[in-house]
This record gives structure tokens, C-alpha cells and sequence, in this order.
């Protein structure tokens, strides 16, 4: 069978796992490409490893675990209900003013903290913004 096919198919497995078992889909399918690639004796076990880029890694780690404090000890709560009640009932303004941010985070620091900070900051604004409609 064909390698791609076979990895296509652990992807979708892989996916499969990690929903019903709750768990992290990103370190199954690292270590499944490594059994896979070491499996199959195409690869020899440098070109394995060469093809984990352990600087984005730590990147996603760090901006991922900043956040994770951010969101645990309440400071990212406080700023969307000012951000909200700042705005009033020009809540439309907020998603523009997340994408603004979000442009100048990428701009400045990259793409992997400027997605991590709208996905953390959206997925609360909008229940929020729910809420407040409805009231």
C-alpha cells in the first residue's frame, strides 16, 4: 500500500482517538509519524527527526501555556468585560478589534501568537456577546 495512503489513514484514525479519548491529537500523530517512518524503512531515523521543527514547538508551548495562565487566573476574563462594557451596544465593533490586534500581535511577535490570542480572546467574546443580545 501506499505510504501516503497509509498515513492518510492513521491521520483520520488518529483524529478518531483523540475525540473519543480526549486526548491531544498533536503528540499522537508526532509519535504515530515516527512509528510509521521508522516502520516502514524508507526513513532513517535523522530524517525522522528532521522533520520536527522543535523551535515552532517551543513556540506553540510557550504562547500556549501563556495564555493557559492568562486564562486561569482570571486576567483574561477582566479585559473582555471591559473590552465589552467599553464598547456598550457597538458590540459589532469588537470582532474588528480583535482582527486589528491580532494583525499587529502577528506583525510583531508572528502568526502562532497572533492566532493563539484571537482563538483565546474570541471564543469568550462570543458567548459573551451572546449573552448580552439576549439581554
Amino acid at each position: 500500500m501506499n505510504m501516503g495512503i497509509i498515513a492518510l489513514l492513521a491521520l483520520v484514525l488518529i483524529i478518531m482517538i483523540g475525540f473519543v479519548k480526549k486526548l491531544n491529537i498533536g503528540l499522537l500523530a508526532i509519535a504515530t509519524a515516527v512509528v510509521i517512518g521508522y516502520a516502514s524503512g524508507q526513513f532513517s531515523t535523522e530524517q525522522i527527526l528532521e522533520g520536527f521543527d522543535a523551535s515552532l514547538f517551543i513556540t506553540l508551548l510557550g504562547v500556549t501555556f501563556l495564555f493557559g495562565i492568562i486564562n486561569d487566573n482570571g486576567c483574561l476574563d477582566v479585559l473582555i468585560n471591559n473590552i465589552i462594557s467599553s464598547f456598550g451596544k457597538r458590540i459589532w465593533f469588537i470582532p474588528i478589534l480583535v482582527f486589528i490586534i491580532g494583525w499587529l500581535i502577528a506583525a510583531l511577535a508572528g502568526a502562532v501568537a497572533a492566532l493563539v490570542f484571537t482563538v483565546s480572546m474570541s471564543i469568550p467574546l462570543r458567548v459573551i456577546q451572546d449573552i448580552t443580545l439576549r439581554s
